[in-house]
């Protein structure tokens, strides 16, 4: 009986929590509509401050799954760096292995006070989701094709706005280009023999053109490159799925984060290849023992870096109440709409009723496929077949 009610509680909470963020994200969509077609001609300065609270608003919904599962994730790293997060322009190198790694970043992001400029590069197909897509449209989002000729111009044009913004701002960056699985790892791991690369056990070969092409543009005007790795303790918490997190579950994630001025990078292609590789490198190692240890091998890495101005500690920073505020403003606004049309719609008979049951079945299929692009399993093949040129 007990399990019974804390599942329908649970199905409750879930509803109204999407029932907020499509009218919430909706109403935020049209402002944004609003703001391009009339701010953003006549001062780009403006319309970016604007909408940096506008995207927080909307990224900060999403991120109440965090709080309603109960996950937490932490960050290791020198004290130096910790209070160095949301204070300068950064390039976030995140290993793309599972579905919450943007997720997680978002936390970070969050946590920094940059949630509303963290930007990333993502697939064109997610440029036209309602909400999320059309959000990231207005938020300049860098979408991408997969294909590096009709990419590289979009990447320019993505790099040089970046630039303008007037407040810290964090790329996310996935080198890998695409999700792991074991197919593409498979694939990865074939090409890397081939070409005399390292045998990666836990990440793909990285797309080195691209991050060149970025760390060149970014070098006058970033501060610095955060080189991260995420691992997961299902010791601890559930499998990292955005599944498990809807459904309540805690998730807990650990991000080894070493700050590296940009100025390191270098500027020679060949150059940069060999750092991107050995920093994939280095991470596989970090990644292979904290599955071994269930913990980063912070003192090792300390004698392994020059980049590390005191010992490596945990650090972790209790999310702020600005979620759950904003979904109380929200359901306020939300709920009482909601009922008093379902009232309606029940007082007017058995068609009425059949509208009801096919608006929820309209916004649990949104529900569904909001969480279906996010499954690796139905990830994009790109990366399935091994590049036929260099890296």
């Amino acid at each position: 009986m007990l399990a019974q009610i804390k599942t329908a509680g649970t199905c409750i909470i879930f509803l109204a929590l999407f029932v907020c963020f499509i009218v919430s994200g909706l109403l935020i969509n049209g402002v944004q509509l609003c703001l391009w077609l009339t701010v953003r001609p006549l001062s780009r300065w403006l319309y970016r401050k604007i909408n940096y609270y506008l995207l927080a608003c909307l990224w900060n919904q999403v991120l109440l799954i965090i709080d309603w599962s109960g996950s937490a994730f932490s960050v290791y790293t020198d004290t130096e760096t910790w209070t160095k997060l949301g204070k300068e322009n950064a390039l976030i190198i995140l290993n793309h292995s599972n579905e919450l790694d943007w997720l997680v970043a978002w936390v970070l992001g969050s946590q920094a006070n940059v949630l509303g400029n963290s930007k990333l590069f993502i697939k064109k197909a997610v440029e036209w989701i309602p909400i999320i897509g059309w959000a990231w449209k207005f938020a300049e989002i860098g979408f991408l094709e997969r294909n590096w000729e009709k990419d590289k111009s979009t990447m320019d044009l993505f790099v040089k706005n970046l630039i303008e913004y007037p407040d810290p701002v964090w790329l996310l960056f996935f080198p890998e280009g695409t999700r792991f699985t074991k197919d593409k790892h498979n694939v990865s791991m074939e090409f890397a023999a081939k070409k005399g690369l390292p045998h990666l056990n836990n990440l793909l070969i990285p797309r080195t053109r691209g991050f060149f092409a970025i760390t060149q543009q970014l070098k006058q005007n970033f501060d610095a490159v955060y080189s991260c790795t995420l691992c997961f303790n299902t010791k601890l918490g559930a499998f990292p799925s955005l599944l498990n997190v809807f459904l309540g579950r805690p998730v807990f994630g650990e991000v080894f984060l070493e700050r590296v001025p940009f100025q390191d990078i270098p500027s020679e292609i060949n150059q940069s290849a060999e750092w991107l590789l050995n920093n994939f490198e280095k991470r596989d190692k970090l990644m292979d023992a904290y599955e071994k240890n269930g913990v980063f091998p912070t003192s090792l890495a300390e004698e392994d870096s020059k980049y590390f101005k005191g010992p490596i500690r945990c650090h972790y920073r209790p999310r702020s109440a600005l979620p759950f505020l904003l979904f109380c403003l929200w359901t306020s606004f939300c709920l009482p709409l909601m009922f008093n049309s379902v009232k309606c719609l029940l007082g007017t008979g058995f068609s009425s009723l059949l509208a009801i049951v096919f608006i929820i079945g309209i916004t649990a299929s949104f529900i569904y496929k909001l969480i279906d692009i996010t499954l690796i399993s139905r990830g994009s093949s790109y990366g399935i077949e091994a590049p036929k040129k260099d890296n």
